[in-house]
């Protein structure tokens, strides 16, 4: 009786930490995920903001002609 109880207890505490480290690794790969988003979500900005830039700077350069 009491050493089933015992593998029982067992089982649950395996079936716990396997869990636990399966949410570990979804969670370092949920890291690199976003930082992947980070650095392409600035290097997007980064291009629309030289884009605006040249546009602004095309668009001075016209009224400094006129």
């Amino acid at each position: 009786m009491i050493r089933e109880i015992q593998r029982s207890i067992f089982v649950i505490y395996e079936q716990f930490f396997a869990i636990k480290i399966t949410i570990i690794g979804y969670k370092k790969i949920l890291q690199k995920l976003a930082f992947f988003v980070d650095q392409m979500q600035l290097s997007w900005y980064i291009m629309y903001c030289s884009q605006t830039e040249k546009r602004s700077l095309k668009k001075m350069k016209k009224d400094v002609d006129r």
